[in-house]
């Protein structure tokens, strides 16, 4: 009998040491093997790490105009250079303005240009983004207006976003806080 708790105890012993299996953390996580548990990416939970959160906000770091559209309508953009002189606009889903930029004065229309920023946003609320070309003294010509969601589940937390609208294109560079 104490020969058979011994084997019993021993076996206990060396099955309760024994070095436990990593999971599959997947593509967003990575083992700690001493714990034998996922430890997730920024952004990701669960115990494979296949649940994406939703991050509470965003911070749009950046805003690049790409290009645009070299004429207006048919004729230059300006009566005294034939180049825009663009700003933009952000607007929440409420249309209240967010942020309004500095405009670069006869930017060229393939010649990109980004503005630093740090605007954070609700990454669930529909944002719009208007260009505009300042003109001194007269109403100012609309190059583009954009509505865009800033967080699309299912696309892996992207840190550059690319907008298009016929051939005007915008590039917003984020970062995401959980």
């Amino acid at each position: 009998m104490k020969l058979k708790l011994l084997v019993l105890a021993f076996g206990l012993l060396f099955f309760s040491c024994s070095k436990k299996e990593c999971p599959d953390c997947g593509t967003h996580g990575t083992c700690n093997e001493s714990t034998a548990t996922c430890k997730c990416d920024t952004g990701y939970s669960g115990e494979k790490c296949n649940f994406e959160l939703v991050p509470t906000s965003m911070t749009i770091l950046g805003v690049k105009l790409k290009q645009y559209s070299a004429l207006n309508n048919g004729v230059a953009w300006d009566a005294f250079s034939s180049y825009a002189d663009p700003y933009f606009v952000l607007y929440s889903n409420l249309g209240v303005q967010i942020i309004k930029s500095g405009y670069v004065e006869d930017l060229q229309p393939n010649l990109p240009y980004t503005w630093s920023s740090n605007i954070t946003v609700n990454s669930l609320n529909t944002l719009n983004i208007v260009f505009y070309d300042y003109d001194s003294g007269s109403s100012d010509s609309k190059i583009l207006d954009l509505i865009f969601l800033p967080y699309t589940a299912g696309l892996d937390f992207p840190t550059v976003a690319t907008l298009q609208q016929e051939n005007t294109i915008v590039e917003l560079y984020y970062s995401y806080q959980f």
